[in-house]
């Protein structure tokens, strides 16, 4: 009897492959799924958090859907618990979107206190909040996250309150005060961002005062900052932001190894002292234009930096700035009117004045 031998093809065809059966591929997936499943499965928790924190608060929760054991994982993380829904506030903003203002606030209110009662990590690196939240209604939650944040060891502190047009007829900034600061201890933080929030000179000192580590202080969008003097150097700061404080009258500094700059405002006093490290500087509305108009009161540390943004789109210049040789300078940026030929006067003597520049940009306000 004649002995009948099958040939298997050495090679999948596409035929073949398309014709595989919904189970087979159900299969497959879940052979995968077991895989990823055991290699997972023999990790300790420790190690499973730890790469839970380094995902997004977002993309953190979703793996509580993997299995029994993940459910509550991400519940422990300990890096950023990030809370931003800006992208809705500027839909909203330009009516891309209609929504209610008032309902939004309720339910991004509701999402923070949910998730932070949930939570079980010992610290995190960063707590962030950026949607608009009115202090009249939502006082305790926002205090309450402070406090969270700040008995979690935080590191880096935002509060992002900032408002919409439409928001700005009803809502309260929330005020931060120094007296509520004192219950807490502030030595872990090492960044703090504060917009549309509240806050003195005098909030600003005792933060800086008590704060050892902090590296980067961002201050927007407040009307209460009216003069700033920390009694001694701060000898962590790196970066310092005051944008659009347009009350501020008096601010005067000393850090040692402070790296950038940035100061978007009216003309007021500013001094910084002894600053021997910083390279990065950044200008704009009538505080920007002084420096132009009146070359000769330049600050001295000016002359340090090595990248310096000047905003002078307030203005057009009819006489042709002379500005002092600025040696260091290695990348400028100017933000100009687009009229006439004044600009390219101020574009002529700045470039005279930078020997060793490297890149030069000029931006049409």
């Amino acid at each position: 009897m004649a002995k009948t031998v099958t040939v298997q093809p050495s090679y999948e065809s596409p035929v073949l492959k398309a014709n595989h059966s919904p189970n087979q591929k159900l299969l497959k997936c879940n052979e995968k799924n077991d895989f990823a499943e055991d290699l997972f499965g023999k990790l300790p928790d420790e190690i499973l958090v730890s790469i839970v924190s380094l995902l997004t608060l977002k993309e953190a929760a979703r793996t509580s859907v993997l299995s029994r054991r993940w459910r509550y994982l991400w519940t422990f993380t300990t890096g950023s618990l990030d809370f931003d829904d800006s992208l809705l506030l500027w839909l909203m903003e330009y009516r891309k979107v209609i929504k209610s203002y008032s309902e939004e606030s309720d339910r991004f209110v509701r999402w923070v206190n949910e998730v932070l009662k949930l939570h079980r990590g010992p610290t995190i690196d960063e707590f962030k909040v950026c949607f608009s939240v009115n202090e009249k209604h939502f006082k305790l939650d926002i205090e309450n996250w402070i406090i969270f944040s700040l008995r979690k060891k935080v590191k880096r502190l935002v509060l992002d309150l900032a408002h919409t047009r439409e928001s700005i007829r009803v809502i309260r900034q929330y005020t931060l005060t120094d007296q509520f600061l004192r219950s807490y201890h502030l030595d872990s933080l090492t960044t703090l961002c504060l917009n549309s929030v509240q806050v003195t000179g005098e909030v600003l000192e005792y933060v800086l005062s008590n704060c050892p580590f902090l590296e980067v202080l961002h201050v927007e969008a407040t009307e209460s900052l009216v003069n700033l003097k920390p009694s001694g150097p701060l000898l962590k700061l790196k970066h310092l932001e005051i944008i659009h404080c347009f009350k501020l009258e008096n601010f005067e500094i000393s850090a040692l190894n402070l790296v950038s700059f940035k100061y978007y405002g009216h003309v007021a006093r500013i001094l910084l002292g002894d600053v021997p490290n910083i390279v990065e500087a950044s200008y704009s509305l009538a505080y920007a234009c002084s420096l132009v108009t009146n070359c000769s009161q330049i600050p001295s540390y000016l002359f340090q930096v090595e990248t310096l943004s000047l905003d002078l789109s307030l203005r057009l210049f009819e006489d042709t700035p002379r500005f002092p040789i600025f040696r260091n300078l290695r990348q400028l940026t100017l933000t100009l009117v687009a009229s006439g030929v004044e600009p390219l006067r101020c574009c002529t003597s700045v470039l005279e004045a930078s020997p060793f520049l490297h890149r030069f940009v000029v931006k049409e306000s």
